[in-house]
């Protein structure tokens, strides 16, 4: 005969934020406490995973003394009775106990899981009832966190009646009859966000006692003997929110936030030498960087225009075109300092075109590609509005000539035919005239 019984263990886990700039994933300094308690604990509620028989024993640490060879434990749950020795409850009963860990350092993400604390079973001989519910709760606290967060996994205790003969699904040892513990559901998970970085804790399960296996689901205790497993748990960390601004790019863990990556000379490139990225950072845009103590007397300074007694501004621009904003190089409407630094940044060469609803249109030239690559075979090519090799004229030395253009263009080529069919006419008068070809009449004769 055997009982299924489960019973509570909760850990505690401070977790201490130590981001490592030189590493691709933050690290943690973790410190865990243990506790089996049944009570309702960390504003979980009544545990609905928990039924403890009236013989269980909430034991502290400083009350009781624990097996030396086990490691000091945090605390124990003991149960059954014990009135066979003088020892009870310390040592004859059965029971549970946690050792957690002090600073140890761990890395999210990494492949294998992270021990967070020993659990030692205390199996012993006993009459009565044990626990019948179980359940394994996590709680991590940190200074960087606003509240306590928490994981929980069901955990299982099967025990033997210990007579012969055993379950061989169970029995490891040569003792009769082993009993198990094992997760009801492994890796079940909590989430929390620090930072904008999301970081999940699942419990991963048992591993022998200072091994490095694989954690596995089950921990099987010989009876009349002190064991012990190792809990494990992943710490996994991803970026909450990779959504950034205008000009700006998101960075990965363990950063997890925004980098701006216009530049002044961008700015200047564009706009002139007045304007410029704030050295502050308080924006990441092009802006006015003129004192305005240098305007002449009399004169305030427009940060629209970046100019002296310029009455222009962005409100009165957008009122004509929501598109547009106060000019940069005169007193007058343009197209916005962000539409103009969205063209540049998708291909350098592009720029907007004012009259033509600010879209962007290729600027670049023969010329700008001859210097660039300080060649006279480089010319511009409009289908990648970059440059290419190629003889002079094959790119284009001016954009799109438009519709108006094209008219032009068709126009010339009209006249051209025109023109060669006049100078071929011209060509056979000459040639009847001189008597080389005859006429529809037969040779020309001057008499």
């Amino acid at each position: 005969m055997c009982r299924t019984a489960i019973f509570s263990l909760i850990v505690l886990v401070a977790f201490m934020v130590q981001t490592n700039y030189g590493q691709t994933n933050p690290s943690f300094s973790i410190s865990t406490v243990g506790t089996f308690k049944q009570d309702p604990q960390y504003g979980l509620g009544e545990c609905t995973y928990c039924t403890c028989p009236p013989s269980c024993l909430w034991i502290d640490n400083y009350k009781c003394p624990t097996n030396k060879a086990a490691g000091a434990d945090n605390n124990q749950q003991r149960w059954g009775n014990c009135a066979l020795s003088a020892g009870c409850p310390c040592f004859n009963q059965s029971g549970v106990g946690f050792q957690g860990v002090k600073d140890l350092q761990v890395t999210a993400n990494a492949p294998t899981g992270s021990f967070v604390g020993r659990m030692t079973h205390y199996n012993n001989k006993i009459r009565g009832d044990s626990p019948s519910m179980l359940r394994l709760v996590v709680q991590l606290t940190s200074d960087a966190f606003p509240q306590p967060t928490v994981v929980s996994a069901p955990l299982n205790f099967l025990e033997t009646n210990n007579d012969p003969p055993c379950d061989p699904s169970i029995q490891k040892s040569s003792t009769p009859c082993d009993d198990r513990f094992s997760f009801d559901e492994i890796n079940t998970k909590t989430t929390f966000v620090v930072n904008n970085t999301l970081y999940e804790l699942a419990v991963q399960g048992f591993v022998a006692a200072g091994d490095t296996g694989t954690p596995i689901r089950n921990f099987v205790t010989e009876e009349q003997k002190t064991n012990v497993a190792d809990i494990y748990v992943t710490i996994n960390a991803t970026c909450s929110d990779t959504r950034c601004g205008p000009n700006e790019e998101a960075r990965g863990l363990p950063y997890c936030d925004c980098q701006c990556n216009l530049e002044t000379a961008t700015c200047q490139r564009l706009f002139g030498n007045t304007w410029g990225v704030p050295p502050s950072g308080s924006s990441c845009a092009c802006e006015c960087l003129t004192d305005p103590a240098s305007c002449p007397a009399g004169q305030t300074l427009n940060r629209d225009t970046c100019t002296c007694g310029c009455n222009v501004t962005d409100a009165s621009c957008a009122k004509q075109n929501a598109a547009y904003e106060a000019s940069t190089t005169s007193c007058g409407c343009n197209c916005s300092k962000q539409s103009q630094i969205d063209c540049y940044n998708d291909q350098a060469f592009y720029r907007t075109n004012f009259a033509n609803g600010c879209a962007c249109e290729c600027a670049i030239t023969d010329q700008m590609c001859k210097e660039y690559y300080n060649k006279d075979t480089y010319i511009a090519d409009f289908d990648t509005c970059g440059c290419k090799e190629g003889s002079q004229g094959d790119g284009g030395g001016s954009p799109d000539p438009g519709t108006g253009g094209w008219i032009g263009i068709i126009i010339a080529i009209v006249i051209c035919i025109i023109g060669f069919f006049a100078l071929i006419f011209g060509a056979l008068c000459l040639l009847i005239k001189c008597g080389v070809i005859p006429g529809v009449y037969g040779h020309y004769s001057a008499v």
